[in-house]
C-alpha cells in the first residue's frame, strides 16, 4: 500500500545522467514501436482500400443497376458506410521525450531533484497518453513485425 503522503508532493534527488540515458532508451523504444506502428498501418490501409474497393465497385454497380432497370428516374445512392474504412492514425509522443531531454541535459549538477510526476514519466516510462499510445499503435506494430519477420507477437 502507498503512504499517505500526497504523491504529487513528494520529490526524489536522481542521478542526472542515469536519468538521461533512462529517457533515452525509453524514446528509442518508443520511436521504435511508433515506426513499427506506421508500417503496420500502411499493411492495414492497403488491406482496408483493397476490401473497401471491392465492396464499392460491387455497391456503385448495384447502384447503377437499380437506376438502369428503373422505369422512371430513382435516385442514384451508395451507402453512406463507404466514405471511410475508420483508421486509426499511429501516434507518436516522441516531443516529449525530447523535451524531458531539454531539461536533464541543460543541468548543471550530477544529482538533481525531480517531481514524483517526472519519476513516473522519465523513469518508469509511464506518461498520461501511455494508454492511448499503446490503444493507437500496438495492433499495427504487431501486425507489422508478424508481417516483416513471419513470427508471432512478442
Amino acid at each position: 500500500m502507498r503512504q499517505s503522503m500526497n504523491d504529487e508532493d513528494r520529490r526524489y534527488k536522481v542521478d542526472r545522467l542515469k536519468t538521461l540515458e533512462t529517457v533515452r532508451t525509453n524514446k528509442a523504444k518508443h520511436v521504435g514501436a511508433y515506426r513499427d506502428a506506421c508500417e503496420g498501418y500502411k499493411l492495414e490501409v492497403a488491406e482496408k482500400t483493397a476490401a473497401f474497393a471491392a465492396e464499392y465497385a460491387a455497391a456503385l454497380a448495384e447502384a447503377v443497376a437499380k437506376v438502369q432497370a428503373a422505369d422512371k428516374p430513382v435516385n442514384f445512392y451508395v451507402d453512406s458506410k463507404f466514405v471511410s474504412p475508420g483508421l486509426k492514425v499511429p501516434v507518436s509522443y516522441a516531443e516529449e521525450y525530447d523535451w524531458a531531454e531539454t531539461v536533464l541535459s541543460t543541468q548543471v549538477d550530477d544529482v538533481i531533484e525531480i517531481t514524483n510526476a517526472e519519476m513516473r514519466c522519465w523513469v518508469q516510462d509511464k506518461w498520461d497518453w501511455t494508454a492511448n499510445f499503446h490503444m493507437s499503435n500496438v495492433g499495427y506494430a504487431i501486425k507489422y513485425r508478424e508481417t516483416a519477420v513471419g513470427s508471432s507477437p512478442r
